[in-house]
């Protein structure tokens, strides 16, 4: 194994008698995620959150939200752009306890190079779809 390899784990999760808030890429999302980056988590309650990955950059257009180049409308507008990629947000130990790890497997470096180059390529996308919303 090369020191260019990486590794993914597999994990399975119980989620028998969890607290689950699902969220889709909507105002409720993005108001949750404003409040988080004011380390202000509205949802202490919940063992489990499962919502979307904004495009990679939302404390950068959070950033640019709040720094008042762009209103909040115009924000959520642009994280909704894009592919979505779905996250788990583990917020108990009994979320934790329900979690079992499955396998390993090993993405070799060209895998990745093919990976990286995919991401690229929708950082680009989504850098030019910001650039037409603050125009």
């Amino acid at each position: 194994m090369g020191e260019n390899n990486f590794y993914i784990n597999i994990y399975e999760l119980d989620t028998t008698d969890l607290k689950i808030k699902h969220f889709s890429k909507d105002n409720d999302w993005f108001e949750y995620i404003k409040n988080n980056r004011n380390f202000n988590d509205t949802l202490k309650d919940f063992d489990l959150i499962i919502g979307p990955i904004s495009p990679d950059t939302i404390y950068n257009t959070y950033g640019i939200m709040t720094s008042g180049l762009i209103k909040s409308n115009n924000a959520l507008k642009i994280l909704l752009h894009g592919k979505n990629y779905i996250q788990y947000a583990v917020k108990s130990k009994k979320c934790l306890s329900q979690l079992k790890y499955i396998e390993s497997f090993i993405v070799d470096y060209n895998k990745l190079k093919t990976l990286k180059n995919d991401v690229k390529k929708e950082e680009k996308e989504f850098q030019n779809y910001l650039l037409k919303i603050l125009a």
